[in-house]
């Protein structure tokens, strides 16, 4: 299993109570190479968050920091490597005390991780429907499990529908 030689931290973008923060699993090869979330070719995280009306139709990635402006958050769930998800470590309980301290600090009320492997590395499971769940540890925040926007996820046609249902909820908790 390869590993990033270096760790990539992107920023958190964070403020207190976001209507959802999104989590995923760590930074992409191309966003920890340029410093921006996803920002691989062909992922759909941007052109979803735009079409689902989440973000203005004008929304510049390169302005990701000004999402707590729309009630959006980012984070990654673990923080020292990146890469393709089959190519980084898995997760530790320090990363997912990491995720828990996020919640506890500036309590969103969605926590919306974009893919099943986060979600399954947060939740220390093998096995994870899409869909919304009730948090254990934290009953006032909704989990919210997506399917990848990554280009690599064949079956984006099928369960991008997640993505809306998602976008419905976070509007409503704005």
């Amino acid at each position: 299993m390869m590993h990033s030689t270096k760790p990539c931290k992107l920023p958190d973008v964070l403020a207190p109570s976001l209507a959802v923060v999104f989590c995923g699993t760590a930074a992409g090869t191309v966003s920890a190479a340029c410093g921006l979330y996803y920002s691989g070719p062909g992922n759909r995280f941007w052109p979803t968050l735009r079409e689902e009306a989440l973000v203005p139709e004008d929304f510049s990635i390169e302005h990701y920091q000004s999402l707590p402006t729309y009630g959006i958050g980012l984070t990654d769930l673990i923080k020292n490597d990146s890469g393709m998800d089959q190519e980084i470590r898995r997760a530790t309980p320090e990363d997912r005390n990491q995720i828990d301290a996020i919640i506890a600090n500036y309590h969103p009320k969605i926590l919306a991780f974009t893919s099943q492997r986060a979600a399954c590395e947060y939740l220390d499971t093998h096995n994870i429907e899409l869909g919304s769940r009730p948090h254990d540890t934290f009953p006032e925040i909704l989990i919210y499990v997506l399917p990848s926007p990554s280009r690599a996820n064949g079956h984006w046609a099928k369960q991008h529908h997640h993505w809306s249902t998602l976008a419905q909820l976070v509007k409503r908790s704005r």
